[in-house]
């Protein structure tokens, strides 16, 4: 992570590993994957929380979510605030490899949210970096 945070632990970021990632806090919830089309669960740790530990900025507006092949999207403060984004480490209670959209990727309660079209456009697999804007 990088960005508009207070708290680092390299030059002006924070790297978190898998193990120190999933210290922070473990939570799960079913969602209709609408890739899959079918139900499945999902672990990691809440985006909120995660810009929590950062210390990200109480100005930010946005965070900017980057994929290993590119792809990156905005997602803004309204929609972590209003849905319960995952920062997912697990499928179905196993780790995500590269080739199974891993290690982490972002997930929205698709089923419930109230656009799933802009809910699949902000989910980012094979997530590699957020900044915080």
């Amino acid at each position: 992570m990088s960005g508009n945070i207070a708290s680092t632990n390299a030059d002006g970021v924070v790297d978190f590993d898998m193990n120190t990632l999933e210290k922070l806090g473990l939570v799960g919830y079913e969602v209709e994957d609408p890739w899959l089309r079918q139900t499945v669960t999902y672990s990691g740790v809440l985006l909120s929380d995660l810009l929590e530990v950062v210390n990200a900025s109480d100005t930010l507006t946005e965070v900017f979510a980057v994929a290993l092949d590119g792809y990156a999207v905005p997602i803004p403060l309204k929609e972590f605030e209003d849905w319960p984004v995952l920062i997912a480490t697990q499928s179905n209670g196993s780790y995500m490899s590269i080739e199974n959209s891993g290690p982490t990727r972002i997930i929205f309660p698709y089923d419930r949210h109230n656009n799933i079209t802009e809910a699949r456009n902000m989910s980012v697999w094979n997530l590699e970096a957020i900044e915080v804007r």
